[in-house]
């Protein structure tokens, strides 16, 4: 729906429904944390990218993007 349709909005319900059926769902938590940073809340990004973080430390993306998000938070000491 984020990507494909472009119905951020529609998507971020989604996100959000799935986390409230599942608040341990890590890549949910991920995804939502990639919508928000397209809508420039980045300091919420960044907590929902720790959470996913924790609750998946081996999911690849989300290390990956838990630094991208940092960097756009302008916290450059935790982005690396």
């Amino acid at each position: 729906m984020m990507r494909g349709d472009w119905d951020w909005t529609g998507a971020q319900r989604e996100f959000d429904r799935a986390i409230t059926l599942d608040p341990n769902l890590g890549y949910g938590r991920w995804a939502k944390a990639t919508l928000l940073m397209a809508f420039g809340e980045k300091e919420i990004a960044v907590a929902e990218m720790e959470t996913a973080r924790r609750l998946d430390p081996g999911s690849q993306n989300t290390m990956d993007d838990l630094g991208w998000a940092y960097d756009c938070a302008r916290n450059f000491p935790e982005s690396r």
